[in-house]
């Protein structure tokens, strides 16, 4: 029997890979240098939803963030690709949920667009915190909006809060030395674990959220990809989630790469 899943799930779709911040924790800045990156198209966001609703019916889809590695304000489509993607999934209170999420920096998150993302079919807004005085006036625009003042990760709850570059940070599997000195509570990856993949926003398909150098992918959108097994790759190797238990650390024709 083999120890790997096959691909079932979109945890992340990535409709944009450019930022309006160049934090010195994140890969994102410097992402153009290994791989294609820009705004989802339209071809693309289609062929993605088309995997979703296979997925959404096979019951192996249990969460989709509007998100990768970038800034998804950015896409002058977010809207309408959220509500088309909570067309197709059923509310996360019904039988056989899904949560639509999004995260974002804040920076070009207003009252209206947010108001918008919610009619539209957003369950939770997570709000990551770079930068004191955004994340401040973010966080009043969220209040108000929403009407709930603390960020929770309980049902219902409208939006979430991090500072994980600070509080929580981690060297993206490797790709950057940020770090060095910090001791992880180890867990198992829910990625390998669940068969979740992210669709990049050129149509790739890669096994980790933290792949912003491309070196992960399994296929593309185009692909039958749910015939794919979901396997570990160069960066299992050095990141702070653990491979799940009787998996290879890793594919010797990665590591070749």
């Amino acid at each position: 029997m083999t120890p790997y899943r096959k691909i079932g799930s979109i945890k992340n779709l990535e409709i944009v890979s450019v930022c309006n911040l160049a934090c010195p924790y994140c890969p994102c800045k410097d992402q153009g240098e290994h791989r294609e990156v820009g705004l989802m198209s339209d071809e693309v966001f289609d062929r993605s939803m088309y995997w979703l609703g296979k997925f959404v019916k096979a019951g192996t889809q249990r969460e989709l963030n509007l998100f990768g590695v970038g800034e998804p304000l950015l896409h002058p489509k977010v809207v309408e690709f959220a509500a088309r993607a909570r067309r197709i999934i059923p509310g996360y209170l019904a039988a056989r949920g899904v949560t639509l999420r999004m995260n974002t920096n804040g920076i070009l998150l207003t009252e209206e667009n947010l108001k918008a993302l919610f009619d539209a079919g957003i369950d939770s807004i997570d709000l990551t915190d770079h930068e004191a005085h955004v994340s401040m006036m973010a966080i009043r625009t969220i209040r108000k909006v929403t009407g709930q003042w603390s960020p929770s990760q309980a049902i219902g709850s409208k939006w979430g809060y991090s500072r994980d570059g600070i509080m929580a940070p981690n060297n993206w599997g490797g790709l950057i030395d940020w770090t060095p000195d910090v001791q992880y509570q180890r867990y198992v990856c829910p990625w390998l674990s669940g068969g979740c993949v992210m669709f990049m926003s050129n149509g790739d398909v890669t096994r980790c959220c933290q792949d912003a150098f491309a070196r992960g992918i399994l296929g593309t959108v185009w692909d039958e990809i749910d015939q794919v097994d979901h396997t570990p790759f160069i960066q299992c190797a050095t990141c702070h989630e653990d491979v799940p238990p009787g998996m290879p650390q890793s594919m010797e024709k990665e590591i070749a790469k």
